[in-house]
């Protein structure tokens, strides 16, 4: 199995593997780095169950004031946990699906 590639090692990968073998460990390096990042923006298997109003936000890829007007509009709901207001996971994905299918 190939090495793993920086910057430092582009002219040895292609000296030593041939050009192929370089631009295979190019694309793998890059879909690590795609992978790496959908795991720590929120969203995938890690996220967690519950968000409270910043992190609820980030999720939707919306303003804090968007996901208020959300909330008043009944369109998403909260929990109370710990006394504090938090939006599920579940609840986030629902309203996703949702405007998927209303397009």
């Amino acid at each position: 199995m190939p090495r793993k590639f920086n910057s430092n090692d582009a002219d040895i990968a292609i000296i030593g593997g041939g050009l192929v073998s370089f631009l295979d460990l190019l694309v793998q390096t890059s879909l690590e780095r795609i992978e790496a990042q959908r795991s720590t923006s929120g969203r995938g298997p890690s996220a967690p169950a519950a968000f409270d109003r910043q992190g609820a936000a980030d999720y939707l890829a919306v303003g804090t004031t968007t996901l208020d007007r959300l909330k008043q509009e009944g369109k998403l709901k909260t929990v109370k946990i710990a006394g504090m207001p938090r939006y599920t996971r579940a609840a986030l994905d629902r309203y996703i699906r949702q405007q998927e299918q209303t397009g």
